[in-house]
């Protein structure tokens, strides 16, 4: 079944839109009235790179913070992954 956003939901998106579709272009713009295009191409280029590697950084992070689950069909409880490790080895 299908839902419709939340409001709060609608204010996120609007918020991440207006940054998508103009805040990036121009604030890139207005960098670029003081440096080269090529500093230009070089930091487009790299941010990819860098998104991935935040992201893999907040999933490490998150999963060191949360740990996994005690046991999946007993409890929801979470535990750090260091006793997870300890109990299963």
């Amino acid at each position: 079944m299908r839902r419709d956003p939340t409001d709060g939901q609608w204010r996120r998106l609007s918020i991440i839109s207006f940054g998508v579709v103009d805040g990036f272009p121009l604030f890139t713009s207005l960098a670029l009235t003081t440096q080269t295009s090529a500093h230009g191409a070089v930091a487009i280029t790299v941010l990819p790179v860098v998104t991935a590697a935040f992201a893999v950084l907040t999933l490490i992070w998150s999963t060191l913070l949360l740990g996994k689950p005690s046991h999946p069909r007993r409890s929801g409880r979470w535990r750090c992954c260091c006793c997870w490790a300890t109990q299963h080895t």
